[in-house]
């Protein structure tokens, strides 16, 4: 789906120049022309079992703001 376009919709609708009721038929429209597919995730490399196949990508929840670091223990 095109995000620009849902922006200007969602725009358009907060400045008043769109309707609610007509909001799902001009989704309905951008969607309509979409190609492709969602994207299926590759497997493990071969060799790994058990959960450490589980354990390839990083968890969001483990470490959400990665460029974020621990200043309290900054030296200046």
């Amino acid at each position: 789906m095109c995000r620009k376009g849902l922006v200007e919709l969602f725009d358009r609708l907060e400045a008043g120049e769109l309707r609610e009721s007509s909001l799902s038929y001009h989704v309905r429209k951008l969607h309509k022309n979409r190609q492709g597919a969602p994207r299926k995730r590759e497997g493990a490399p071969p060799g790994i079992k058990g959960r450490a196949r589980f354990k390839l990508e990083e968890s969001f929840y483990q470490n959400p703001y990665p460029e974020f670091r621990d200043m309290s223990n900054r030296i200046d």
